[in-house]
């Protein structure tokens, strides 16, 4: 998973840099209210202590074309508790 991320972010700024028309976007997402990965107990708990909430669909889909708008070729999207998230 983490490799394929890396590709797709670096695949993003060489179409970005190469001029390719379209937008190329790649994003780290979290972990979603509904649909997508599922955790276990444990690791709900991890994410919960470090402060990572499910993010809801509503604001998966804002922060998507925040960062379309934003023309950069990757986002990071984080949802949760900000000051321990920043910690």
């Amino acid at each position: 998973y983490a490799a394929a991320n890396a590709f797709l972010d670096g695949f993003a700024a060489w179409r970005t840099r190469a001029g390719r028309p379209g937008v190329s976007l790649s994003v780290g997402w979290p972990w979603w209210a509904d649909g997508g990965m599922a955790f276990g107990d444990a690791v709900a708990a991890a994410a919960a202590e470090a402060g990572l909430r499910p993010m809801p669909a509503d604001t998966g889909l804002s922060l998507l074309g925040q960062a379309l708008a934003a023309g950069t070729p990757h986002a990071l999207a984080l949802y949760g508790d900000r000051r321990r998230l920043a910690a």
